[in-house]
C-alpha cells in the first residue's frame, strides 16, 4: 500500500487548477491498484453494498464493488434518469460554494443492507454527508466513507460521516470505518493549486 500511496502522489497532475483524476485511471493496473486501496480497510466488514455518487465516483464505486464481490448503486444528480420512487435531497455548498440535487432510487437498498460510499475526493464533505442521508432514508445501514483524497476539515461534517465511527488510515488510502471509538488523524493529501 506505501507502493500505491507513493504513485498516487506522483502521478498527480495538475491541469487549470484541478487534479486530473480522470486521467489516472487512463492506466488499467492504477484503478485496480485504486479499487484494491479503497476496498482493503473494508474487507472485513460486512458489506452488501457499495454507493457512489454521479460522476467520477461511478468508477470508483464499481470497482470497488467488483472487488469486494457486492452490488452497486448509483447516486445520480438532478436530471438524471432512474426508474421508480427515488429519495431526493440538496447538498450543503461544495468547495465552490454550490448546492446539488441527490438523487437514489429506493427501491434500490433495503433495511438488510450495509453500504459503503466510495469516491475519489472529499473537501467540504457536503455531497457524501448527503449521500448518507439517502442512504439511511431507504432504510439501509450507512458503514463509512472510503476515499483517495481526503481534505475534510470540517469537524462537525467529519463526525456524522463517520456516525460514531474510528478513522482508519490504511497506508495513504483515507477510510472511515464503522468501528467504535477512536479519533481522526488526517491523511497527507497533495492540495489543490488555486
Amino acid at each position: 500500500m506505501d507502493s500505491f500511496r507513493n504513485e498516487l502522489i506522483a502521478r498527480f497532475a495538475w491541469i487549470g487548477g484541478h487534479a486530473d483524476v480522470l486521467g489516472m485511471l487512463a492506466d488499467g493496473r492504477f484503478l485496480a491498484s485504486a479499487a484494491d486501496a479503497l476496498a482493503d480497510p473494508f474487507r472485513d466488514v460486512e458489506v452488501t453494498k457499495i454507493a457512489a455518487i454521479e460522476a467520477r465516483g461511478f468508477v470508483f464505486g464499481s470497482a470497488v464493488a467488483l472487488r469486494l464481490e457486492v452490488g452497486f448503486v448509483a447516486i445520480r444528480k438532478l436530471g438524471s434518469i432512474h426508474r421508480g420512487a427515488k429519495v431526493e435531497r440538496t447538498t450543503g455548498p461544495d468547495w465552490r460554494g454550490r448546492r446539488n440535487v441527490l438523487r437514489l432510487q429506493r427501491a434500490a437498498l433495503t433495511r438488510d443492507d450495509r453500504v459503503l460510499l466510495v469516491d475519489d475526493w472529499a473537501e467540504m464533505g457536503s455531497q457524501a454527508l448527503t449521500a448518507r442521508l439517502l442512504i439511511e432514508d431507504c432504510g439501509a445501514h450507512y458503514l463509512g466513507l472510503s476515499l483517495l483524497v481526503d481534505q475534510l476539515q470540517l469537524p462537525r461534517g467529519t463526525a456524522a460521516l463517520k456516525s460514531g465511527a474510528r478513522g482508519v488510515r490504511r497506508r495513504g488510502v483515507r477510510a472511515l470505518a464503522a468501528t467504535a471509538g477512536g479519533r481522526r488523524r488526517d491523511a497527507r493529501p497533495p492540495r489543490r493549486q488555486r
